[in-house]
C-alpha cells in the first residue's frame, strides 16, 4: 500500500481507527498516529454504542461524510400555542471532515423498512458501499434514522478486499447484519423495500427468505 498523499483522505485520527478497525498497519508517518481511544473521543464516537461497537460508528462516520444528508433522519414538527413551528430531527449531522482533495463516494446498495412503528413512522436501514483508496478495500455500512436503538446512527458491518463480485459480497454483509437481527431479538423479516440500490428486490427478497426460514427452522 502506498502511503503517498494518504492526508488527502484521511486525517491521523481517521488512520488510527481505520487501521485497527481493519487489523492492518496504518498508511501513515507512525509519529502521527494518535492512540485509538483520543481517535474515537475526539470523532465523537467513545462510550455511546449499544448492542454494536464504537469503531464500527466511527468507521461508518468516515466512509459516510460526504452523504450525510442523503441518510435516514427522522423528523418531526412541533406547533406551538402562536402557530410557530419547530421541526426537530434524531440524525446528529456530524462537523465535515476537513476539505479533502478527494472524497469517498459511497454507493448505495439498498434502503429497506423493518416495520411500521405507528401511522406514517416506518424504522428504515439503508446500506451502503464505499471504496477506501490506499486501503483498498470496500466497507458496507448500514443507517437508521436516529440514534435511539444503538445509540449512533450508522454502523460498519463487514468489509471485503478485491473489485471482483462485488454485488455478491456488499450483499452477503447485508444479509448478514438481518440474520444477526434475526437471531438476537428475533427480529421479523423487513416488511418492505423502500428504495433499491446495487441490491434488487429479487436478490434481497431471496437473501431474506433464506435466513427468516433459517431462523424460524
Amino acid at each position: 500500500m502506498n502511503s503517498q498523499n494518504t492526508n488527502d483522505l484521511y486525517t491521523p485520527d481517521e488512520h488510527a481507527i481505520l487501521s485497527e478497525w481493519l487489523e492492518v498497519p496504518p498508511i501513515c508517518a507512525q509519529e502521527d498516529l494518535p492512540y485509538l481511544d483520543d481517535a474515537l473521543e475526539r470523532l465523537g464516537f467513545l462510550g455511546g454504542a449499544i448492542e454494536r461497537f464504537d469503531e464500527d460508528a466511527a468507521v461508518a462516520h468516515i466512509v459516510l461524510g460526504a452523504i450525510q444528508d442523503r441518510l435516514p433522519q427522522w423528523a418531526a414538527v412541533e406547533i406551538d400555542a402562536v402557530g410557530n413551528a419547530t421541526i426537530h430531527t434524531a440524525r446528529p449531522i456530524q462537523k465535515a471532515r476537513n476539505k479533502k482533495k478527494i472524497e469517498l463516494k459511497p454507493q448505495h446498495l439498498i434502503t429497506i423498512n423493518w416495520a411500521n412503528t405507528g401511522p406514517g413512522i416506518s424504522w428504515p436501514a439503508a446500506y451502503h458501499l464505499t471504496w477506501l483508496p490506499h486501503y483498498d478495500v470496500n466497507i458496507v455500512t448500514v443507517s437508521a434514522d436516529g440514534p435511539e436503538l444503538y445509540g449512533y446512527c450508522d454502523f460498519a458491518v463487514g468489509y471485503f478486499e478485491g473489485s471482483e463480485h462485488r454485488i455478491t459480497k456488499a450483499s452477503n454483509l447485508v444479509a448478514a447484519d438481518w440474520a444477526l437481527s434475526a437471531a438476537d431479538t428475533n427480529q421479523p423479516r423487513w416488511s418492505e423495500i423502500i428504495e433499491e440500490g446495487l441490491i434488487g428486490e429479487q436478490l434481497a427478497a431471496e437473501l431474506a427468505s433464506e435466513i427468516w426460514q433459517n431462523a424460524e427452522a
